[in-house]
């Protein structure tokens, strides 16, 4: 699929991303994982036995019951668990697929299959694109305004609640959603690079 580089900054709609082939491929191979993964949990189901949260339990007794297991026990009903998070959080990134929408793929999974790992790199590298159109648009303002760069107002800020906050070395023009835009940042660089190894 040839590179659009035209991408909107914050846009999460899949045909920007990604041809109806590519698309497929990756439904085809979250299908593969979720079923694998239903496997997985009915093996750990029958191990558990009687310990694993039945369908009609609601979640307050199955905690109470869960806490009153030893810590074996514990492990055998919470291997349940574990599986049936993973498959519903990858029946929700075939979902997202499926209604035209880029998935956020859970950190409860492993890496994603490569057709996958394509779409959201292609997405990460536009949101990596307009982090750095922000961070470039801040600069010109604060020098425009002969204001002092965030970056060059010492090692802490005050918060709100008069705590200080130490301020990281990238942190974005000061804005209130630096956090957050640091955070796509390194987000970028991991996923670029595992863009780089399924190609």
């Amino acid at each position: 699929m040839a590179t659009n580089r035209n991408w909107p900054s914050r846009s999460r709609e899949l045909s920007l991303y990604a041809s109806p082939e590519e698309i497929a491929a990756a439904i085809a191979a979250l299908r593969m994982i979720w079923s694998d993964c239903g496997r997985q949990m009915k093996i750990a189901a029958k191990e558990a036995g009687p310990l694993a949260r039945s369908p009609r339990e609601n979640t307050y007794l199955y905690d109470r019951r869960f806490w009153a297991m030893s810590e074996t026990e514990q492990e055998l009903a919470h291997r349940v668990d574990r599986w049936r998070d993973k498959r519903q959080a990858v029946k929700l990134a075939i979902k997202a697929l499926r209604e035209g929408f880029v998935p956020e793929w859970s950190v409860l999974l492993p890496p994603p299959p490569s057709p996958l790992v394509a779409i959201i790199g292609r997405y990460d590298n536009a949101m990596h694109e307009a982090v750095d159109a922000v961070t470039k648009r801040g600069a010109i303002t604060a020098h425009a305004t002969n204001q002092p760069h965030p970056h060059h107002i010492g090692s802490f800020r005050h918060c709100h609640r008069g705590h200080r906050q130490p301020v990281l070395g990238n942190a974005s023009v000061g804005l209130r959603r630096s956090g957050p835009l640091i955070y796509l940042k390194e987000q970028s660089r991991h996923w670029r690079g595992l863009a780089r190894l399924s190609a």
